[in-house]
């Protein structure tokens, strides 16, 4: 695995680790790095032994006592085992610079996890004693280490024992039979190897042929790990004592029981111990000596170990899952009491306060306890040089303190040396002091005393002083108040003509800071709103506990967590796991010059301002995989396929952002374009993203991912879900043709029978030409058709006089119609515009078929936008008025349609010029088997239902259109529709 990183090496800093945990008592604390834990429950019964980070696709792999796991799309996945696995328990995963991963278990077999599966790449053979380890050599081969021989992968990828029993180790006369350590460091192979009478360090090249060794007479003492540090290689064996390249460094190095070394990289080594922990070793000055820093986790059992490029370390456990130390110079202190305050001077003396009454001092990397008062203190303040507090027996802190007759402080502000204003639950208090005894007094001055009575009734939550303006506020549970202290005038500063409810008040460079319980952080400058940040700026809550401002920097507490926002920049500082926090745990914080001081319930960390406002360090986004595609839950091969059928219509993608350090603050983001074009966010830590049922369209899925202002490349995949064949234009078209073409064949049909028929009956009967002539005008009298076969016929004529865009044309519009049908039959209640409009299409269609002998006309007099009618029933009435009324009148016809607005109702007018009420019901009678219009009673069944469901008139009246002398001059339809808006 390739090792770079921003905070290795740690050598550099290991001597400031020592001094903390040398020089700084315990006091009660625990000091570990900062660190949280993956994997509890799905580890709390396995025993991890190995751990590995593949940068390259960033997964995560877990080598225990029950096979390997994989860590991905938030999951811990098996991997799948090899048949001829001995065993279930494996160790030493490893990766070569080709990305290979290898991992061994006890009995020497060699496994490559390759495509989710385990493949044995080695197999040990008899003779070849236990087995020790194994090593990825920089030629992508491999190296196994038994007692009894070195094993060495060929070309081909087959293995040769380069020394065995038969093939010994030829050392200074000395035959090398047992090997218990072997290591590939700068291109040289370094081996522990025993012969009958000595210890030998030997030292063997590329091609392992001998270039030095160190021998001694043969002990008890073996090494089991060679590592290097600051180009020094060496082993520490059992006693303590350490083995170097030509000669021993120094005896008696303090080593743990069963402790096991490992390097980390060229500059750091870490040693775990078997019992509890980790601790780092270090080559001291002169490289003479060897030291170690107090052990870490010193109650976890540490069993494995990985870094991360970005210097991340990873940590196994027995039944503990994985502990991640993502800052490991940030050191986090913990404590069984709970920590309530915190305060620092710009120098960095810092005070603690805890809930059981104690106090504790951090000041030049000692942690000491102050003091203890006899019950909890909740906020502990820097006030400096001030003669008021010293008389009082407090030096620059200031706590609660019943002894001292100062208690139940909330904030206390300073206006000079002797004047300090004291705010309590209850109201404010004016303390001043005198020189013969300190009083808590009310009042300076009858002004003073009216300012104390006012908020003697309110519950007080904070108070801040402003010299400039020698204005005082002061947060109570009835609104935020402030005053001059020279005036008898009490104000209240509101936030949008209501009541603020304030948390915490700070003032700075003229701007007033208020962290409220609902409105988010306000800023004022000269009691004008300045500025607000609330949600939906990005805050993570509208409850603000704590504010502060620095430089352009706002650091702040919400309720649910920890945030820094630029003023200059108008965006959020990262600030996370990276930084070695967890911001949702802060509970309050505090500045010195330099450093940001914070506390959890139970904890107190502290980081460099610069650090994390200029981001020194600034970790970048990972990559964000696109795992798969599933339509209909079916995975498909999204790279080739990118069309679909209108039944395959629901859409599962299934991506994964694997980075464990910035997957805290990343966010997913996606958009579906066709859908809706904004993007949506969901946390990392979601993998999927469902259309159960995405209609007929062309659609475009972007996927990517944020961090801080980093953005991965955004994947897209752009696909169609086809309409029905019954919906695509070819098959109006085709319905088109086969309906004309079928009504044709069936006349050809009917006609061919009937001149045979006649012919039959002419040769029989001996009937006159002029009576078959009259029966076949019968017969295609009888075929005077439905609107919609007289269409057809209409569409068929010009298609046959080759007017193909006009045939076309109105082929579309019949196709339209029938469409909107279909779609109106499905609406009770439709947009009166589209009545309109459908109406139009369809008198269109008639007037195609009556040629310019019918003419139509269609009047709005209301908003057809807004208004909504009953669908499908204004044309019946329009199809009466041709078929009964204009049909069967000579010359010119015409139709008029009016719509009015009344009241609750849209009044709709049927007019022709055609025959009257009377003639058409002749007529109708007359021709009782041709054509049957609509069902009037259906009509008016459904009229009186509207009526009743709308509480709204609806019916129509017929009546004919006359003129003075009373003759008729057409038909007149009167339709009272209920309306919708």
């Amino acid at each position: 695995m390739k090792v770079f990183c921003y905070f290795w090496p740690i050598k550099k800093y290991l001597k400031y680790l020592l001094l903390l945990f040398f020089v700084i008592p315990r006091v009660g604390f625990s000091q570990d790095p900062a660190y949280y834990t993956i994997g509890e429950k799905e580890f709390a019964n396995l025993d991890i032994y190995g751990l590995l980070y593949d940068e390259s696709t960033d997964v995560m792999f877990i080598a225990t006592n029950s096979g390997i796991y994989a860590y991905k799309q938030n999951n811990f996945i098996l991997i799948k085992g090899h048949k001829n696995q001995i065993g279930n328990s494996f160790f030493d995963l490893d990766q070569n610079d080709k990305g290979e991963i290898f991992c061994s278990n006890l009995s020497g077999q060699i496994f490559q996890i390759k495509e989710n599966a385990l493949k044995i790449i080695y197999e040990p053979k008899g003779g070849q004693g236990k087995f020790i380890n194994y090593e990825l050599l920089p030629n992508n081969k491999i190296a196994i280490v038994f007692y009894e021989a070195l094993i060495f992968q060929n070309e081909d990828g087959s293995f040769t024992a380069k020394y065995n029993i038969e093939n010994q180790l030829a050392v200074d006369g000395d035959t090398i039979h047992l090997f218990y350590a072997f290591s590939y460091l700068d291109s040289k192979v370094y081996i522990h190897g025993i012969s009958k009478g000595h210890n030998h360090f030997i030292v063997l090249d590329e091609s392992f042929k001998l270039l030095s060794s160190k021998k001694e007479i043969r002990n008890s003492q073996t090494i089991n790990r060679i590592v290097k540090q600051d180009d020094v290689v060496y082993g520490i064996r059992n006693d303590g004592s350490v083995l170097g390249n030509g000669a021993s460094l120094f005896e008696n190095f303090e080593l743990q029981e069963k402790e096991r070394i490992f390097s980390l990289n060229d500059s750091t080594v870490i040693g775990l111990n078997s019992q509890k922990g980790f601790r780092y070793l270090s080559l001291n000055a002169g490289k003479d000596t060897l030291s170690a820093t107090p052990t870490f986790f010193d109650e976890i059992f540490i069993s494995a170990h990985a870094q991360l490029e970005n210097g991340t370390l990873l940590f196994g456990t027995f039944g503990e899952g994985i502990i991640v130390v993502s800052n490991p110079l940030i050191v986090k202190s913990e404590h069984k009491e709970l920590f309530l305050g915190i305060a620092t001077s710009p120098d960095n003396e810092v005070r603690i306060s805890c809930r059981s009454g104690e106090i504790f001092e951090i000041k030049e990397n000692r942690l000491n306890l102050v003091d203890k008062v006899p019950h909890n203190v909740d906020n502990v303040y820097y006030i400096p040089d001030l003669d008021f507090f010293k008389k009082l027996g407090y030096e620059d802190f200031v706590y609660n303190d019943s002894r001292k007759t100062f208690y139940h402080s909330i904030d206390i502000n300073a206006v000079d040396s002797s004047f300090v204003f004291s705010s309590d639950k209850n109201g404010l208090i004016c303390d001043y002091w005198n020189k013969t005894k300190i009083k808590n007094i009310f009042f300076k001055s009858s002004q003073i005393q009216k300012l104390k009575h006012l908020f003697q009734a309110s519950r007080t939550t904070s108070s801040v002083w402003n010299p400039k303006d020698s204005l005082l506020y002061i947060g109570t549970s009835t609104g935020l108040l402030y005053r001059r202290l020279e005036d008898s005038i009490v104000s209240e500063l509101r936030f949008n003509n209501q009541h603020l409810e304030v948390n915490d008040l700070f003032f700075s460079n003229e701007k007033l800071l208020c962290a409220t319980e609902k409105n988010g952080l306000l800023i004022f400058k000269n009691n004008k709103l300045l500025f607000q940040l609330t949600e939906n700026e990005g805050l993570l809550s509208n409850t603000v506990n704590q504010a502060e401002l620095k430089g352009d920097v706002i650091y702040l507490v919400t309720k649910n967590g920890l945030q820094l926002y630029n003023l200059k920049t108008n965006e959020f500082i990262g600030l996370g796991l990276m930084e070695g926090v967890e911001p949702e745990k802060i509970t309050k914080f505090a500045l010195s010059n330099d450093r940001l001081w914070l506390i959890e319930k139970h904890s107190f960390l502290s980081l460099e301002i610069d650090k994390i406002v200029n981001h020194t360090n600034e970790q970048q986004i990972a990559k964000l995989y696109f795992d798969s595609l599933l339509v209909n839950g079916h995975v498909i091969d999204y790279s080739s396929k990118t069309e679909f059928g209108f039944d395959q219509n629901a859409f599962t993608f299934y991506f994964d952002y694997r980075n464990l350090i910035t997957k805290s603050e990343t966010q997913i983001e996606y958009a579906l374009l066709g859908f809706y074009d904004d993007w949506k966010a969901i946390p990392s830590t979601q993998n999927i993203v469902e259309f159960q049922s995405l209609p007929v369209g062309k659609y475009t899925f972007l996927l990517k991912a944020s961090y801080r202002n980093q953005e991965t490349e955004t994947f897209s995949y752009s696909f169609e879900i086809l309409p029905p064949f019954w919906q695509r234009w070819w098959f109006y078209v085709l319905i088109g043709v086969v309906g004309a073409g079928s009504i044709a064949l069936i006349a050809v049909y009917r006609i061919r029978k009937l001149r045979k028929k006649t012919k039959e009956e002419l040769l029989k009967k001996g009937m006159e030409q002029d009576a078959i002539n009259a029966q076949l005008k019968a017969i295609k009298t009888q075929m005077n058709p439905h609107f919609i076969f007289n269409s057809i016929n209409s569409i068929q004529d010009l298609v046959l006089q080759k007017e193909t865009l006009k045939s076309y044309d109105y082929l579309v519009e019949f196709s339209k119609m029938v469409r909107t049908i279909l779609d109106f039959s499905e609406r009770e209640f439709i947009p009166l515009e589209e009545e309109i409009d459908f109406l139009d299409t369809y008198l269109g269609l008639e007037k195609l078929r009556f040629q310019d002998d019918f003419d139509f006309e269609i009047i709005v007099e209301t908003n057809s936008k807004s208004v909504l009618i009953p669908s499908l029933i204004i044309q019946p009435f329009a199809e009466n008025a041709i078929k009964h009324g204009l049909l069967h009148k000579e010359g010119p016809k015409k139709l008029k349609i009016s719509f009015k607005h009344k009241g609750n109702t849209i009044v709709c007018i049927v007019e022709d010029n055609g025959i009257g009420i009377e003639e058409a019901q002749k007529i109708k009678y007359r021709q009782s088997n041709s054509h049957k219009s609509f069902s009037t009673d259906a009509i008016k069944k459904r009229l009186q239902l509207l009526e009743v469901q709308t509480n709204s008139k609806a019916h129509y009246e017929i009546e004919n259109q006359v003129d003075s002398e009373g003759i008729v001059q057409g038909t007149k339809v009167v339709i009272i529709l209920p309306v919708k808006h």
